[in-house]
């Protein structure tokens, strides 16, 4: 979050950021960055596939006769591919940012929820509807999210203890 904290100095790539504090030039040029990748995540992502599966039924209904082998005809009725692991990812980032950064930002919070609230009807409509059948996962994906989740609490809490002591 471009921080730059003086004590500690010896990390190689963390905490060499610009601002010492949270001040208004942070929040314009950090806070406003993160806002909008994850309203562009929420407004994007997941309608995105929704669109695309759309178009691609409309394309079938168009030129669905016009087909001259069977190779076309099954390329072109092919569903999409859901892709778990793809959407957990993107869903684990925007959770574990909104966690961490929510303290000093509560934006970010109806940001994280309109994102939550968009992924899991348009991934619920393009699973049920458009999408073959998914792989089979295990509960790797699912241990990594119980892994990480306390990792962002205490994230959230460093955070929040940097933000709220600034006088």
């Amino acid at each position: 979050v471009n921080v730059n904290i003086l004590g500690l100095q010896g990390f190689p790539i963390l905490f060499q950021g610009s601002y010492d504090d949270t001040t208004i030039d942070w929040y314009q040029s950090v806070l406003k960055t993160l806002v909008i990748a994850v309203f562009i995540n929420a407004c994007w992502f997941g309608p995105s596939r929704l669109i695309v599966a759309w178009l691609s039924q409309l394309n079938r209904a168009c030129f669905g006769g016009r087909c001259s082998t069977q190779y076309q005809l099954n390329k072109m009725y092919a569903r999409g591919a859901f892709t778990l692991a793809e959407r957990y990812g993107q869903c684990m980032a925007v959770v574990f940012i909104s966690v961490s950064l929510s303290s000093a930002a509560p934006i970010v919070i109806p940001a994280t929820s309109l994102y939550l609230f968009l992924a899991y009807w348009c991934d619920k409509v393009f699973l049920l509807r458009y999408a073959r059948y998914p792989a089979l996962y295990d509960h790797k994906l699912a241990r990594q999210f119980l892994f990480y989740a306390p990792v962002a609490c205490i994230c959230h809490f460093a955070f929040g203890f940097w933000t709220f002591s600034q006088w």
